[in-house]
Parts: C-alpha cells; sequence; structure tokens
C-alpha cells in the first residue's frame, strides 16, 4: 500500500462525551468468543518487479493508481449498512502515522499498543493477535476483510486456511527493497486472474483451491434451498 493523503484517514473526537456508547462501538476486546466462525479475507500487497515490498520500513513508491486501485477495493460494499474490515501489523499502522483509514473498521494486530490509546476513533481496534483480528471481524456485520500487511502478517496469513484470495499488484520498477513478499505455492490456488491497470500496475489475483470450492459448494446450497422452497 502506497502512501496516503492525509483526507483518507479517519479524524479522531476531539473528546468522547459518551463513554459507554463510545465503548460499545469501538468493541472493547477483552474477551473474544472462541469458537467463532472465521471468515475467509483476502490479502493485498504491493511488490516491486523483484517481490520487493518495502525499504527502511517505508513503502519506496508512490503511485497513484496503486492507490486508487486499495481504496475503491477496500472500501466498496454492496450493502450500505456495512462497511470492510482492514487487518494490518504494528509496523504498517505507525507507517500511516497511526491513522485508521477512512470508512473502513481498522484492526491493528500488536502486542505493544494500547486499546485506551485509541479510543477517540470508532473505527479502530487494537487486538494481541492474528486470530483475535478475525474473530473480530465476525461480530462487527463487515461485509469482506482485508490484511493489508505488513511483512510478518502477510507471512501469517498467507498460510492460514482462511485466507480465500491474494491480490498482488505489481509496481513496474526495482526499488532496490530490504523487505519481500512471500513466495506463493501455485498448487493452492486457481489459475491467476491478470489485469493490466496502467503501464506502472499490473495486478494479479489468486483465489485459492479450498476457497473456490467453498464458494461452489455454497452456491449448490442455495440453488438447493431455491428448489426446495418452489416445491
Amino acid at each position: 500500500m502506497d502512501s496516503l493523503p492525509d483526507n483518507e484517514f479517519t479524524t479522531p473526537f476531539p473528546e468522547i462525551q459518551d463513554q459507554e456508547n463510545h465503548t460499545i462501538k469501538a468493541v472493547m476486546l477483552g474477551n473474544l468468543i472462541t469458537g467463532t466462525m472465521i471468515p475467509y479475507y483476502t490479502a493485498i500487497v504491493a511488490v516491486d518487479k523483484n517481490n520487493g515490498i518495502g525499504k527502511d520500513g517505508k513503502m519506496p513508491w508512490n503511485v497513484p493508481e496503486d492507490m486508487k486501485f486499495f481504496k475503491d477495493l477496500t472500501t466498496k460494499v454492496t450493502d450500505p449498512e456495512k462497511q470492510n474490515v482492514v487487518i494490518m501489523g504494528r509496523k504498517t499502522f505507525e507507517s500511516m502515522n497511526m491513522r485508521p483509514l477512512k470508512s473502513r473498521f481498522n484492526i491493528c494486530v500488536t502486542k505493544t499498543l494500547k486499546q485506551e490509546d485509541f479510543m477517540n476513533y470508532t473505527n479502530m481496534a487494537i487486538v494481541n493477535g492474528f486470530e483475535d483480528a478475525l474473530r473480530l471481524s465476525v461480530t462487527l456485520n463487515c461485509e469482506n476483510v482485508f490484511v493489508i500487511g505488513g511483512y510478518q502478517l502477510y507471512n501469517e496469513a498467507i498460510f492460514h486456511g482462511k485466507c480465500g484470495e491474494v491480490i498482488c499488484n505489481e509496481i513496474a520498477g526495482d526499488y532496490d527493497c530490504d523487505t519481500f513478499f512471500v513466495k506463493l505455492n501455485p498448487i493452492m490456488y486457481d489459475e491467476p486472474e491478470i489485469t493490466v491497470i496502467s503501464d506502472k500496475v499490473t495486478s494479479t489475483k489468486y483465489t485459492s483451491t479450498l476457497y473456490k470450492n467453498y464458494l461452489l459448494n455454497s452456491l449448490k446450497d442455495i440453488t438447493t434451498i431455491n428448489v426446495e422452497n418452489t416445491n
């Protein structure tokens, strides 16, 4: 993800008057429900031609086409009553100046930051682990879940059984990166879908075979129910 302009971030409330109501909105995370059905999610990443994703802890490019693609994908919903969830690690959150993205519920996975430090944001939560983030997303009535970095979180997310899709935007050029995206195993994915966004950005979507089978089975279930209802 490229560096985003200030108007892409949520502005905190200057003061929370109704602390109890705000706590409900922000979702206090002390006791997450174990056994909650974990959702399938999409990992989205931008890489250079050598699969690099960062240099010196930062994104070494600023490509408007990639920024627009990221924003459009992570904010688009079919139900206007819902929003999407973006899950990130601490370093990615710090690269955003620790300000959550607008029109999305932001979950930061970290053991060093505290929830109480971000109570002025209603679309921000802190959790200790990736599994906690996935369980929390179920309780938020969200439409889609995206993992947006960084390196450590990608390494955990890509090999998780609920990683349904990986969307990889290749940025033309070599940016001398020192951090690289995980190597994908082609056996785990269906034939990739390639979309040329511009002369600078080519997007490739990898859909896991497990997720594709899940979608096909879900479609069969819906078809069966509809047939039974018409009889």
